[in-house]
């Protein structure tokens, strides 16, 4: 696969990929104090919508779902969010390369990971610290990286979208869900239209018209360019249909893992209706713009479930699992690795230092 990378003037000189970017004049990166702020008001969010599934499932019923739930399942789920992180991060990699940023995979992990520390940010705008990290890690400029964020989301809209599909068209799950076409019709419409927007030569050109009739924007139309040149190769078909693709797969193994984690509640969903539930409930968070899709995908999962034949105390329970899965533990995981990365910050690689 041949992917032109950004052209020398496009992006800030990059460091060797062992040695951390000194530090950028751009500005500071995020602070301890808006970390733990994000992190506490999201955990706040993710408590209210705990105890509305407690709630609508009963409490009773559902801790005594959550007590028969064996180890097995567990594991199992566990281990298929983990290949779902792996994909996501194979993509980033692949979209890092894309644009040149020469970056050790290790350092690309750690930065790709401290973004999930964002998760519980509306839209996943705190994610915006992955560019910010990668600045200071390969001097990647930030308005170069931005659009990997972008291509991040319309991929995975695109996986969402193509799940759905196959179950809807493969089976009779049409007839127990029949708003669900029309859904999905509704939420493709919206990425191809941003896709086309953002791709074509219309953003370039709106930029430079602004920055023509604004003296103000002037210092503001290198690094618009430089955003634009950068979604254009993000998006270029060499680059969406892999990328694409590995988004269906992660999504893929996270629709297992529902399944799983439903089966062990005692309801027998199948594969198909696992993929469809989980793609509906979370095109229905994406399209909230809520920190991950709280309130939203959870009430949309659980109805879903309850729809395919689940008890509401297994759809609560379920739902809990799933985001105990989805939403808390990279949460964990992202914050040690901020941590750690925010520590790195202006030090050498351990092989190089000595």
């Amino acid at each position: 696969m041949e992917v032109t990378p950004l052209a020398p003037q496009d992006t800030a000189p990059l460091p060797d990929s062992g040695r951390a970017a000194p530090p950028s004049p751009e500005g500071p990166g995020p602070s301890t104090g808006h970390i733990l702020l994000r992190t506490a008001l999201g955990v706040l969010a993710g408590l209210l919508v705990l105890a509305g599934l407690v709630w609508f499932g009963g409490a009773e019923k559902v801790l005594a779902a959550l007590r028969s739930v064996r180890p097995l399942p567990l594991l199992t789920a566990g281990g298929l969010t983990l290949t779902n992180l792996a994909l996501k991060f194979t993509k980033w990699h692949l979209y890092l390369t894309a644009l040149g940023a020469r970056l050790a995979p290790w350092r690309s992990a750690l930065v790709f990971s401290s973004g999930l520390s964002m998760v519980l940010t509306p839209g996943r705008a705190g994610e915006l610290v992955k560019c910010t990290l990668l600045r200071r890690q390969a001097g990647t400029p930030v308005a170069a990286s931005l659009p990997v964020l972008l291509a991040e989301r319309v991929t995975e809209g695109v996986a969402l979208v193509a799940l759905a599909l196959v179950p809807i068209l493969a089976g009779p799950t049409r007839r127990a869900f029949p708003y669900a076409l029309s859904w999905i019709l509704a939420f493709t419409l919206i990425i191809t239209a941003g896709v086309v927007a953002l791709s074509g030569p219309w953003a370039s050109r709106l930029a430079s018209a602004l920055a023509g009739r604004w003296a103000r924007l002037r210092p503001l139309e290198a690094a618009a360019q430089r955003f634009c040149s950068s979604v254009r190769s993000l998006l270029s078909p060499a680059l969406l249909l892999p990328a694409a693709g590995l988004s269906v797969a992660a999504w893929g193994a996270q629709c297992l893992a529902l399944q799983a984690l439903a089966l062990s509640l005692g309801h027998p969903l199948g594969a198909g209706l696992a993929v469809l539930v989980l793609s509906l409930a979370s095109m229905a968070g994406t399209a909230s713009f809520l920190p991950a899709g709280l309130g939203a995908a959870d009430a949309s999962l659980a109805y879903l479930l309850v729809r395919t034949g689940a008890t509401p105390s297994q759809g609560a329970a379920a739902v809990l699992l799933s985001r105990l899965f989805t939403v808390w533990v990279p949460l964990l995981l992202g914050t040690v690795a901020l941590v750690v990365v925010l520590t790195l910050k202006g030090q050498r690689h351990p092989s190089r230092s000595g």
